[in-house]
């Protein structure tokens, strides 16, 4: 996706916003391609990736991955005294 954007940035002479090491150097792949196909893949790639997005939350309630969202409301929400901890006496302590 980021390859595609670099390229049609570069074919256009448009700005280029953003560091893109890797895409910069996938992108002369591509070089001969016009900026029209360059967007449509682009726009395509965009795409599958949010699709991709939505069918994987979608699926993660079912899957054994679920624990990896729920550790952060676990973590957060968790007591930080250890069960059964019992307060100090007023009367014992102030000696």
């Amino acid at each position: 996706m980021n390859t595609f954007y670099y390229e049609r940035q570069v074919v256009t002479g448009s700005p280029i916003h953003g560091v893109f090491p890797v895409s910069s150097l996938l992108a002369p792949l591509f070089s001969g391609l016009s900026a029209g196909k360059l967007n449509t893949l682009h726009e395509i790639c965009w795409w599958t990736h949010i699709l991709l997005i939505f069918i994987f939350a979608n699926i993660l309630p079912y899957s054994k991955h679920f624990h990896v969202f729920l550790s952060v409301p676990n973590v957060f929400l968790s007591r930080l005294d250890p069960l059964g901890k019992l307060p100090n006496m007023d009367s014992i302590t102030a000696r």
